[in-house]
Formats: structure tokens, sequence, C-alpha cells
């Protein structure tokens, strides 16, 4: 997972789990509406976002698929 790769540098780009809720939280789990109510959650939604980065080894264990490089094929 890329977020997980960045975080792993975080110390020279300051993108902690935390962070990188702020910053995808929002984006990833927007409300249909944008009301009070959908504005109180923002702050749980980066916190689901910073647990699956965490532990994206467990949530996705048994998942993962080594990616090939793409080829591209002369015809």
């Amino acid at each position: 997972m890329d977020s997980q790769c960045v975080c792993e540098h975080s110390k020279e780009n300051l993108m902690t789990p935390s962070n990188m809720g702020v910053i995808f939280g929002p984006t990833l789990m927007r409300a249909q509406e944008d009301t009070v109510a959908a504005m109180m959650n923002i702050k749980f939604q980066n916190i689901v976002v910073e647990i699956l980065i965490e532990h994206f080894g467990k949530v996705n264990a048994g998942n993962i698929k080594e990616e090939k490089p793409l080829t591209v094929s002369k015809t």
C-alpha cells in the first residue's frame, strides 16, 4: 500500500498515519450532505483511515497480490 510506504518515511516527510488520516479521511468517507453532523464525524473518519493504514497487514492478510511490472508488447 503506497500510504504505508509514505508513513514509513514520516521522520522526513512528517506524514504519520494520523496525518494521512486527516488528508484522506474526508475524501474517502465523504458524507452525502454537508451538515453539522457530518462535520462532527470528520474526526472519526480520520481515525478509521489511520487505523486502516496502521493495520494494513492484518486487514489485507492473504489478499496481497504481487504486482507484475507492466510490459509493452510489440505488435
